[in-house]
């Protein structure tokens, strides 16, 4: 097989990398799935890479079939964030029109812009961007404002640590 390690390998120094974390980054979109929530409402679920020097980090958004403005507002920002025209799927009622808008997101790319979602470590997206947008923003995850520990409250002190 030709496979081996040496003291070498093992003593090469690791490079140093950026923690991730909310920023802005490019994004892949992977698979998608159609679901139905609890609600009974429909929905697209994207799996999103996140490229992060040279790592993907896996994100996950829903895309709601419901007639609501926010729903319709996001279905639509998404879309052009993708380089796709929502006019081109202007529905989603069958199964088929959603097959279609799968393979049609499959592999495509995009920007966003990643928070901390709320009491959680985890991380969300909050924004997507359009290509003349995202041309503007510099990459990367947001600079890191600590307050030093003489500033902080009982409850801050304990991990509540606003950033």
């Amino acid at each position: 097989m030709g496979f081996s390690i040496t003291e070498e390998n093992i003593a090469k120094p690791k490079p140093k990398r950026t923690p991730f974390g909310p920023g802005i980054y490019r994004f892949t979109v992977g698979k998608s799935e159609l679901r139905t929530s609890e609600a009974e409402n429909r929905y697209l679920r994207i799996h999103l890479l996140v490229d992060h020097e040279g790592f993907n980090f896996k994100l996950f958004d829903q895309l709601m079939f419901v007639d609501e403005d926010w729903a319709t507002e996001k279905y639509a920002r998404v879309l052009q964030c993708l380089g796709i025209s929502p006019l081109e799927h202007p529905k989603q009622d069958t199964e088929e029109e959603a097959d279609e808008l799968k393979n049609e997101l499959l592999g495509r790319t995009g920007t966003l812009r990643i928070r901390k979602e709320k009491d959680s470590e985890y991380c969300e997206p909050a924004w997507y961007f359009l290509e003349e947008e995202a041309e503007q923003e510099e990459l990367g995850p947001f600079p890191v404002k600590a307050k030093s520990a003489l500033s902080l409250s009982e409850k801050e002190k304990v991990g509540d640590v606003p950033f």
